[in-house]
């Protein structure tokens, strides 16, 4: 029970740590929302957000979680989170 609590504050933690630089590089490549008459926001901003979410769940479910899983179930899983 306390592993599982532990999982989700690293994996918050690892969120916070990632974000910044998912933000800086979707800067860098240009994958941002430029405002425009059709949009509310006033400057620019970046639209790779989930992507540090995205991390931070696999790399706990890979590197904390991964004997929780049989190993069938935890490739199919890790699959199928990466086509979405």
């Amino acid at each position: 029970m306390y592993g599982i609590i532990a999982t989700l504050f690293v994996t918050m933690l690892l969120s916070v740590i990632l974000t910044p630089f998912v933000r800086l590089m979707a800067f860098k490549c240009g994958a941002v929302d430029n405002p425009n008459a059709r949009r509310v926001n006033q400057v620019v901003m970046p639209t790779m957000g989930g992507l540090a979410i995205f991390l931070a769940f696999n790399l706990t479910n890979i590197f904390l979680l991964y004997k929780q899983y049989n190993p069938e179930q935890f490739w199919a899983l890790l699959l199928a989170r990466l086509l979405l």
